[in-house]
């Protein structure tokens, strides 16, 4: 009797391997889109708070469901000026997230993603000619979700919306938060 249990737990764990392994996948990508920073504009002659921004993302789906995702992330300049004053803020950095994905309705597939962004944040200030820069690096944590959408089965759509906070220097209140929402297309292979 014992043998028999032994043998059928082990032919559910490589039942359980096997499919696994089938619904197992690697897949890259990339996204373009605009990133929305969460500026303080109040007092400023002019303010830009939205910028371009870019994602190139590979991942592994474990099973249909779950899997790991990791990328590098550029989110471009947004400006401030008052007088003669300027500064722009940048941000890039990478990051790595947990993926759990919806079963498919109706050709779509939704996504949510859990995980850190280690960024590096920089102020570029200019006043009268002359200029300075102050960078930092944080770890913070990221938030997103979107959908996927396929064109075939190798290729999809992928529009998806993402939450990140950028420490944009070495001063103590000078982290932003940052949304981006981008489309793009992913390959799996």
């Amino acid at each position: 009797m014992l043998k028999k249990n032994i043998f059928a737990a082990a032919f559910a764990v490589v039942c359980a391997l096997v499919s696994a392994h089938a619904s197992a996948q690697a897949y890259l990508g990339g996204t373009v889109g605009r990133a929305k920073w969460n500026l303080d504009c109040v007092g400023t002659d002019s303010c830009t708070t939205t910028a371009s921004g870019y994602k190139l993302y590979s991942g592994y789906d474990f099973t249909s469901f779950v899997g790991v995702e990791a990328a590098y992330v550029s989110l471009n300049e947004a400006t401030a000026r008052f007088g003669g004053l300027s500064a722009s803020f940048t941000g890039k950095g990478l990051d790595v997230a947990a993926v759990f994905k919806t079963p498919a309705y109706k050709n779509f597939q939704g996504f949510g993603k859990v995980g850190v962004a280690y960024m590096k944040g920089e102020l570029t200030a200019s006043f009268a000619g002359a200029s300075a820069a102050d960078n930092s690096y944080s770890t913070q944590g990221l938030i997103g979700f979107g959908a996927l959408y396929p064109l075939n089965k190798d290729l999809s759509l992928r529009a998806e919306f993402d939450h990140r906070r950028v420490k944009v220097s070495g001063f103590n209140d000078s982290t932003s938060n940052v949304n981006m929402f981008s489309v793009g297309i992913q390959a799996v292979f």
